[in-house]
């Protein structure tokens, strides 16, 4: 039987834990500008602040932002970090507890977190959070159009503009007696 890839991130060591300002809420959209569900973990551009006038006549939100997949040339860059929780139904009401680590995905037209990433920053990403599996040592950035982390060739580090992370630790992931892949560790060496 195949292994599943899940996306996931846990905040290891991270700025937006400690300065607020580094986290901010985003509905994410897909090219056409409509809202789409997303992998938590991925990593997006934050466009504007949302167009709402619930709260004030400006027509903005004051912390929600529209969200896409970055392009090369991304904004205001930051990860998907969804906060799920398990969920179920009995008698015919919906029950909600505990947390859920893996496996999650932002449904459409729902605020997530986001986590604006800093230098050495450090955070835990699933397989599905990379283009390829990644190994100790391996350096990754944006992949245009994409949630995912992309690989960047040892030739190509040097020369890379923008945000770079490189993986330093792999472990397996594992709830309960069940293993569920790897994760990995990564740290942010360039913005």
């Amino acid at each position: 039987m195949a292994q599943l890839k899940h996306s996931l991130i846990h905040a290891g060591k991270m700025a937006s834990q400690d300065v607020r300002t580094f986290l901010a809420n985003a509905v994410i959209l897909d090219e056409d500008s409509n809202p789409i569900e997303a992998p938590n973990g991925a990593l997006v551009d934050l466009i504007a602040l949302r167009a709402d006038t619930t709260y004030s006549a400006t027509g903005r939100e004051y912390d929600v932002y529209d969200a896409k997949a970055p392009a090369a040339e991304y904004k205001d860059l930051a990860l998907v970090d969804y906060a799920g929780v398990q969920e179920g139904e009995i008698g015919g009401n919906v029950i909600r507890w505990g947390d859920k680590l893996y496996a999650l995905r932002v449904p459409a037209e729902v605020a997530t977190r986001v986590r604006r990433p800093a230098m050495h920053d450090k955070y835990w990403l699933g397989e599905a959070n990379f283009d390829v599996t990644p190994a100790i040592g391996d350096a990754f950035g944006i992949k245009a159009g994409e949630f995912v982390h992309g690989k960047i060739e040892a030739a190509d580090e040097a020369a890379h503009q923008g945000y770079m992370v490189r993986v330093q630790i792999e472990r397996e992931l594992t709830t309960g007696m069940r293993n569920q892949g790897h994760i990995y560790m990564v740290e942010v060496i360039k913005l």
